[in-house]
This record gives structure tokens, sequence and C-alpha cells, in this order.
């Protein structure tokens, strides 16, 4: 059997699983390649893998601490309250990540959030900065008085102390109302092709929709979804191939077009007798749209782009 990746694999007999059982039993935290080199089974870690979920063996890749190793690592603290996790490591030669040392010390409730507190004499050389530069930013009062916060907890720190500041990230200019040529102009600049690969979309915002010269405002991709069926229908020979799809196009489930909401999770009505279902996701909606229903009803794309929104 080969699994796809030029590797021929192996059936596990009865007994291999039992080898495996016993395995995991005596070292719980053994990975899957070192159970295979162990046992010599003829299977790769994503084959041994899979049959270990068929046949329900209970599986852990995370290291199991014993109740002597925590006693250990409690004990440790109350001599120590300020060790690290690599210096736990370091000690008592854990067969663990740091990252994994750290998780297990905050079950068990021994890393307390670190806080940084300011001395009297940082608050009021803050308070003196902030009196002579209102408009001096979070980041470059930490760089100026040294101070040993970052700049989300200082900010904190400013709001619960009562220490009047603006918070200005930078200089701030006045907003400027934008006139029809420029809102015009910022649409072409962020424009993207309705007929681009529907994959780019995700994670995306939609403005609008630009129908050649006509802008037509949106706020989410089943607006979207909405707008352009909304032309293709108003469109004599476009209305007459919606209706003709109606019940014919459709996924592993639901229909893309139909007669009535019945059956749909979702429905959106297009037109009397003609709805559509959009409870999908944004790829697979765009998809749908696209070349499920614009394709077959046989509607010119090419003058048609999304404004997409940046943040």
């Amino acid at each position: 059997m080969n699994d796809g990746k030029g590797k021929l694999q192996g059936k596990l007999t009865p007994e291999h699983i039992a080898q495996i059982k016993a395995a995991i039993s005596e070292q719980p935290d053994i990975s899957l390649n070192q159970l295979i080199q162990k046992l010599s089974l003829p299977v790769t870690a994503s084959g041994l893998c899979h049959r270990l979920k068929r046949d329900n063996i209970l599986y852990k890749k995370r290291y199991v601490f014993t109740k002597a190793q925590n006693a250990l690592i409690r004990a440790a603290f109350q001599e120590k309250p300020d060790i690290t996790a690599s210096e736990l490591i370091a000690k008592y030669s854990f067969p663990v990540t740091g990252h994994d040392m750290r998780r297990k010390l905050t079950n068990m409730r021994l890393m307390p959030k670190a806080r940084t507190a300011l001395t009297d004499a940082q608050t009021a050389q803050i308070k003196a900065v902030l009196t002579e530069h209102p408009d001096m930013s979070v980041s470059e009062l930490i760089v100026k008085l040294s101070l040993p916060v970052k700049t989300a907890g200082l900010r904190n720190k400013l709001r619960k102390m009562g220490i009047p500041y603006k918070g200005q990230r930078g200089k701030q200019q006045p907003k400027k109302t934008a006139s029809a040529e420029t809102t015009a102009r910022k649409y072409d600049e962020h424009a993207w092709p309705l007929t681009t690969t529907p994959h780019y979309f995700i994670g995306t915002k939609p403005a609008a929709v630009q129908f050649g010269t006509e802008v037509v405002e949106v706020k989410t991709w089943r607006e979207v979804y909405a707008a352009v069926l909304k032309r293709c229908n108003d469109d004599p020979k476009g209305h007459e191939m919606l209706m003709y799809l109606r019940n014919k196009v459709a996924g592993k489930v639901r229909v893309f077009l139909s007669d009535k909401p019945d059956g749909m999770t979702r429905p959106h009505r297009i037109d009397t007798d003609l709805y559509g279902e959009i409870h999908y996701g944004t790829e697979t909606l765009m998809h749908i749209l696209v070349n499920h229903l614009l394709k077959w009803a046989r509607f010119d794309c090419s003058n048609v782009s999304i404004v997409i929104k940046f943040k």
C-alpha cells in the first residue's frame, strides 16, 4: 500500500497492536516515531495515528508527570519561589520543552502573572514629563525614563493612577470630508475583480461593488452576493436563466437556487419564486456565485469589481 509519498506501508497484525498497547502502557508519552522505531512497525507516523484512532487506543503525546515529580516541583518552588521553567528542567532532567513546563506550572498555579510596580519616584517623573510634553507617546515615555513596563501596561497604569494623558500615538491630522471624486479614486485603488480566486477574499471586508462607474455600498460578503445577483436578475436574459437554474444547481446537500425557501438553511429572496442559499463561508459563497450561478446565467463579470476595505 502506498501512502502517497512514495513509501510502501505494510499492515499491522494483531501482534503489532498488542506490542503497541504494551509500549504505550509502559511509556505513555512515547511519540509515534519512537513507537515505529522501537517496534519496527511497517507503517508511517500518519498511518499509525489513523490506526490508533480506528482501534480507539488511548494515546497521549504529552509527557505525563507523576505524583513524585509534582512533589519535587512544589518543593523546588518552596525553596526558590522565583525558579524558572528552564531551571526546573535542568535540575530534574524533565523530558519536556520550556513551553510544556510553563504550562504545567500554570496548571499547578505556581506561576502567578508577574506585575511590575512603578515606584513613587518613577510616577513623579512620568507626571513631570507629561506636564511638559503632553503629546509624548507611551513608547517614548518608556524609552526616555527607562521604565520596566510594556506600552499596554503603562497605558493601563496611567489610567488607573488618574494621570491626565492624551494617549496620542503620533500626530493626528484633522479628518477631511472626501469628495465624490476622491471616493471613486479610493475605490479604484482598492478594487479587485469579481473573478478573483475566492480564496483571496478570506479575511477581508468588502466596502462596495462596482458595476462599471456605478458603486453600490455593501458591508458583508452576503450583501455582495445579493447585489450582484440582483444586477443579474434585473437583466431579462439573466432573469430567464436564473429561473431556469432553480433546483438544477446544487451542492452535496442543498440547492444553490430554488423556487421556494423550504429546505434552505438561510434563504435570500432574489425575486418572486427565486431564492438563493447564503449559509456559506466567504470562499464557498463567492465560488458558488461566480462559477455556479453567474457562469451558467451567462452574466458578464468583466466590468464588475469588489472594493476591499483595508484596516
